[in-house]
């Protein structure tokens, strides 16, 4: 076993519980009347960045400059998309309200963590890597900050539909240029 192969363990241990928790969530968040168009359009969102970061982690797989501190940066961006889930989704799902009245309650808490996933990420490869700040794929975790910022200082939530969709159009186009082969972000 590597040493990739034992810390990825612990990145493997965060991403499923945060994957089931919103995997056992889906009827809740899709069953009428409750549901909620732009909380729903987030929910696949955060529900494809799960698989997207498993496959971005391979990238460490070689060259990563594993310490105890690298060790838990990195476990930091697995732990941001649970705490993301969570605030989406909460774990606690006794409340009766509709989804739209905890999204605009808890907005901010969700675009927030948005926002520092994608700072992570932007640290991440840099410091692990060096990898350039001028490096192609920055416009995509760029976008996806601003856009997350956006939506977290955000106070009206009449935003929140175009906001939803131009993340995930900016996330889905990011993948497909940019990480459809393992380790592409380096080739990119």
């Amino acid at each position: 076993m590597t040493l990739f192969e034992y810390l990825a363990v612990a990145f493997s241990i965060v991403l499923g519980f945060s994957v089931t928790h919103l995997l056992a969530s889906v009827p809740s968040v899709f069953r009428a009347p409750r549901r909620y168009s732009n909380h729903a359009a987030f929910f696949v969102l955060i529900l494809l960045m799960h698989p997207q970061l498993w496959w971005a982690l391979w990238d460490l797989h070689n060259d990563a400059p594993w310490n105890l501190l690298t060790f838990f940066y990195t476990l930091v961006g697995p732990s941001l998309l649970y705490l993301t889930a969570t605030s989406l989704v909460p774990v606690d799902r006794s409340f009766s309200d509709p989804w739209e009245t905890h999204f605009n309650a808890s907005r901010h808490w969700i675009f927030g963590f948005l926002a520092a996933y994608a700072l992570w990420g932007i640290g991440e490869v840099y410091w692990l890597f060096q990898v350039s700040l001028f490096h192609p794929y920055r416009i995509v975790q760029g976008s996806l900050f601003v856009l997350a910022l956006a939506g977290a200082l955000s106070r009206k939530p009449r935003h929140d539909r175009f906001i939803v969709a131009m993340l995930i159009i900016v996330f889905i186009g990011g993948q497909l240029i940019f990480r459809v082969n393992p380790g592409g972000y380096l080739a990119g």
